[in-house]
């Protein structure tokens, strides 16, 4: 339908890679770090430590999208096991850019990466009313592994749902 033709001609002009340090800044487009207390400091220390890998989604060299990948150091100890298991987070699309598929690309190009380098399942939290992002991540065959998971943000809880996607046994 042109409709579909007009979101795969969308995806076709988006470029995905890893966020370069130096356009760290230039993530505030899709969420106020500063909202967060010490968040700002806390995920460019991860960056810079490795324990994080940041892909972007970039339009016309704008950030319109993000997913981020942790390897290591997360407090939810069953969400990442070194070298196996790494955790999707920070999962976000400018909301002029959604339903075109670029959430579905970011997907699954860090889910390529993480093959590229040994690692074969994943994991993602996800708040029990998003039943549209559940969905795009059941279309790639990720599962509920564990309920009612609660985080504390800024001295509120969040809560979730852990979601398993394993490629290889």
């Amino acid at each position: 339908t042109r409709k579909n033709q007009e979101s795969l001609q969308g995806v076709m002009d988006i470029e995905i890679k890893q966020l370069p340090l130096e356009r760290f800044d230039e993530m505030d487009a899709l969420f106020d770090m500063s909202s967060v207390a010490d968040f700002r400091e806390n995920r460019l220390k991860s960056l810079k430590a490795g324990n994080e890998i940041c892909l972007i989604a970039l339009k016309d060299n704008v950030i319109i999208g993000e997913i981020s990948i942790m390897v290591q150091g997360i407090n939810i100890p069953e969400a990442v096991i070194p070298n196996k298991r790494v955790y999707l987070f920070g999962f976000r699309v400018k909301e002029e850019h959604r339903n075109m598929g670029v959430g579905k690309a970011l997907l699954a190009n860090a889910i390529s990466l993480c093959m590229k380098r040994g690692v074969f399942q994943f994991t993602v939290g996800v708040e029990k009313d998003n039943k549209r992002v559940k969905r795009l991540y059941e279309s790639f065959g990720f599962i509920t592994a564990g309920e009612n998971y609660v985080e504390m943000c800024n001295g509120k809880p969040n809560k979730f749902d852990l979601m398993l996607l394993q490629t290889r046994k």
